[in-house]
């Protein structure tokens, strides 16, 4: 599933932004974005080879996941911690842009994608403001769709398509830790004075049931004597992982050439793929299935087969729901 944005020009410096740039289209099917392999610069966190060797052993006998182990048995075991893989490239001067500006333009990116896939009070289902305050100003009708979407989430406005979110009353994040893999690279951009960046990361979160509410304590019974009082329940220990991949391309304009604001990225496409989450739901929650659970034949997904940690694959463009090999 993805969001596709328009491509209108950008007005120069000081005339009045009129009409978005980049603007959100639901949840358009759009392809995947190709760029030329030559004119790309990139830079790959971590040990490919560390990562390549857990998947391989991962696929053989796999371990089963705990609240002390909440990533055994999966990939993810290799992968960064948090914000730590996502490692920016190093920056060059592109078109009008110094090198300077190009590697503000990364971190921006880098930032964007803390603040919606791991930023604690985002994936415990609070208001994204953070992250909507580094998406450009001008572009009303995508910062109206991430506020129509997160105050009547529904099949054509889901926040999920932007930002990683749980419901708290449901489940509870295992650890505090989200393993997170992947790449950015960067070339010019779709004008003279900007860069295009383009990101592709997995993001792991591993889930424990949250606690039911405690019953209400009991009255004192005839004799007078105070009841047994129900025990607090005993907290989940059985983890779901659920995989969110993001292939986000955004844009970054020089502010000498055009309007611009400081220390803010165009939303130029975003493109979601999500591993272990239920099936036609769109309260703007993901929703991890649990083993011990069951699952509804509505509920069963009906597509291909696909590997999440699968990096290498372009994301599907239909809303099928697709079966994971694995979490």
């Amino acid at each position: 599933m993805t969001v596709e944005s328009s491509e209108h020009e950008r007005p120069p410096r000081g005339r009045r932004i009129l009409r978005d740039v980049g603007t959100a289209a639901g949840l358009a099917v759009a392809a995947v974005i190709a760029f030329n392999p030559g004119n790309v610069l990139s830079r790959l966190p971590g040990s490919e080879e560390k990562v390549a060797k857990a998947a391989k052993s991962a696929a053989h006998g796999r371990a089963s996941a705990t609240v002390a182990h909440p990533f055994a048995g999966s990939p993810a075991e290799q992968y960064a911690d948090g914000s730590a893989g996502i490692v920016v490239p190093q920056a060059t001067a592109i078109s009008t842009l110094t090198k300077e500006q190009v590697a503000e333009a990364l971190e921006t990116t880098k930032k964007f994608l803390v603040a919606t896939n791991l930023d604690p009070a985002v994936i415990r289902g609070e208001r994204p403001e953070t992250a909507i305050g580094l998406v450009e100003p001008h572009q009303k009708n995508t910062l109206a769709d991430m506020s129509a979407s997160l105050a009547s989430p529904d099949q054509k406005h889901n926040p999920l398509q932007f930002f990683s979110r749980f419901d708290p009353n449901e489940v509870r994040l295992a650890g505090g830790t989200v393993k997170t893999h992947g790449r950015m690279t960067f070339e010019a951009g779709s004008k003279k004075g900007s860069v295009l960046i383009h990101s592709d990361f997995t993001f792991v979160y591993p889930v424990t049931k949250a606690p039911k509410a405690p019953k209400a304590p009991k009255s004192a019974n005839a004799s007078g004597k105070p009841p047994k009082q129900p025990k607090s329940p005993k907290p989940s220990d059985e983890v779901a992982r659920t995989v969110v991949r993001r292939v986000i391309d955004t844009e970054v304009f020089d502010p000498d050439h055009y309007t611009v604001a400081p220390g803010t990225v165009d939303l130029h496409s975003v493109q979601m793929s999500f591993g272990n989450s239920r099936c036609g739901v769109y309260d703007g929650y993901l929703h991890p299935h649990f083993r011990s659970e069951h699952r509804s034949a509505a509920d069963k997904p009906s597509g291909e087969a696909i590997d999440p940690y699968d990096q290498s694959r372009q994301l599907p463009d239909s809303r099928q729901c697709n079966r994971t090999t694995r979490t």
